[in-house]
């Protein structure tokens, strides 16, 4: 599968990274990916975009199989030479289905597998990678395994709160919600529960509390605007997401990416050439 997105140095490419969106039907699996560190860079820091997710990821270099909880605050990563990592990435209400109740305990964290749970599906999985080398093969056998593993009951009153916050957020209406209390007691009344038990299964669906979610989703998305629409301006991009200004936003990228916005589209600028128009344009690890 080739990379749809690559950064580059006079020597060849520094980083090749492609995402792309499931369509395996698994309910739960958001996005697939690949990442690999060319070996003539010796090693590279970046700081990837908090994410409302859970991911799954295999190192193929070091056949570790990690879990890595939803993301609030800035993860500055090292990469080392010829780095080589793959993963899954799943719907934000989802970490349920693969950790349990342990989920919001993963928030902020990348653990190994056994720190995290004993199901011996996990075992299954681990052992099944062991031999594996390449991203496409990793990622067949994950989604294989997944195919196994049945879904949990869903808490449909919590995924449609998730659903109403992302419409609130994303959309225009945004604008109008800025209010973290207000939010809530909109949506409460839209799933039919009241504000207090709304947030009790919000988190305990998603890993995060509501304010924290929408945050992380909205830096998510300017983060991914930035890097797709490079002559839009920062004031722009921060009014659509609903900051009150760019200065609202610089701090709220800050801290949830580590970096400004400017520094964050010039960094990462080389990274989304050729990006198809939907993909997620940042590295994940």
């Amino acid at each position: 599968m080739p990379p749809v997105s690559s950064a580059r140095t006079e020597s060849g490419y520094r980083v090749r990274y492609w995402e792309r969106s499931t369509s395996c039907g698994l309910l739960g699996l958001d996005a697939t990916w690949s990442l690999q560190l060319a070996p003539q860079l010796g090693s590279l820091v970046h700081r990837p975009p908090a994410c409302p997710a859970a991911q799954v990821i295999y190192d193929l270099v070091h056949r570790r199989l990690w879990i890595k909880g939803a993301h609030v605050r800035p993860e500055p990563t090292r990469l080392g030479a010829d780095s080589r990592y793959c993963g899954l990435r799943l719907q934000p209400s989802a970490a349920t289905w693969l950790v349990g109740s342990v989920a919001f305990d993963l928030r902020n964290r990348v653990l190994p597998w056994r720190e995290v749970t004993r199901d011996p599906w996990w075992h299954t999985l681990s052992s099944a990678l062991e031999d594996i080398g390449t991203a496409d093969a990793a990622l067949e056998t994950f989604v294989v395994h997944l195919r196994r593993r049945p879904l949990p009951p869903i808490d449909r009153a919590a995924e449609r709160a998730r659903q109403l916050v992302d419409a609130y957020t994303l959309g225009a209406e945004g604008r109008d919600c800025a209010d973290p209390s207000r939010l809530v007691d909109n949506i409460a009344r839209s799933v039919d529960l009241s504000p207090r038990q709304l947030r009790r299964r919000f988190c305990r669906a998603v890993g995060l509390g509501i304010k924290a979610y929408q945050q992380t989703v909205r830096v998510r998305a300017c983060a991914q605007r930035m890097l797709g629409e490079p002559a839009t301006h920062l004031a722009s991009i921060a009014h659509t997401a609903g900051f009150a200004d760019q200065a609202h936003l610089t701090r709220q990228f800050r801290a949830h990416v580590g970096m400004t916005p400017s520094r964050y589209r010039s960094d990462y600028a080389d990274l989304s050439d050729q990006q198809p128009a939907g993909t997620i344009r940042h590295v994940v690890a």
